[in-house]
């Protein structure tokens, strides 16, 4: 009888009775709303019109708050537009909940040295860096950071900028 099929494969799935299947079937669902509209909002950075991306990408967020790419997403068209303290937030709560790809810390430290918080943004930077060595352009904002470090008194920093900065030239 496809009843009992279906309690069988719940049972499987380690999930209880009629349930499963409308849960997994939503949260299909809202990762599928999520990436079309994720899509959307891409084709909208593409075309110039971060207004429109930016609604696509809330959209996207609202429809599956755990989708990271949409809030890394939402996050970089904000700090695009200068809504740096909302793309701060975003990206930070995203990290704190460990859930962030790596390309969140390169955007975050971004946004972190615009706002001249460099010791923040050196951090999120070398988070970046540890996972993406080969990121020149980040490489050469670490090293930016820094030197911006060191013009306020670090003495440490400006040893470290020079490195990075060689470092950079060598590649």
């Amino acid at each position: 009888s496809r009843l009992r099929r279906r309690s069988v494969v719940a049972a499987l799935l380690g999930v209880s009775g009629a349930a499963a299947a409308p849960s997994a079937a939503h949260a299909e669902s809202a990762r599928a709303k999520a990436e079309a509209a994720v899509k959307q909002g891409d084709t909208q950075v593409m075309l110039g019109n971060p207004a429109r991306a930016k609604k696509a990408y809330q959209e996207a967020v609202a429809a599956d708050p755990g989708y990271a790419a949409a809030t890394v997403r939402l996050a970089f068209v904000m700090a695009q537009t200068g809504e740096d303290a909302e793309a701060v937030k975003l990206l930070e709560d995203l990290l704190a909940a460990g859930k962030a790809p790596v390309e969140a810390q390169q955007i975050l430290g971004g946004v972190l040295a615009r706002r001249r918080e460099w010791k923040k943004a050196v951090a999120a930077f070398e988070a970046y860096l540890a996972a993406e060595k080969d990121d020149v352009q980040t490489r050469l904002e670490l090293a930016r950071a820094y030197r911006a470090l060191s013009e306020d008194g670090d003495a440490a920093a400006r040893d470290r900028a020079l490195a990075e900065y060689e470092r950079v030239m060598k590649e």
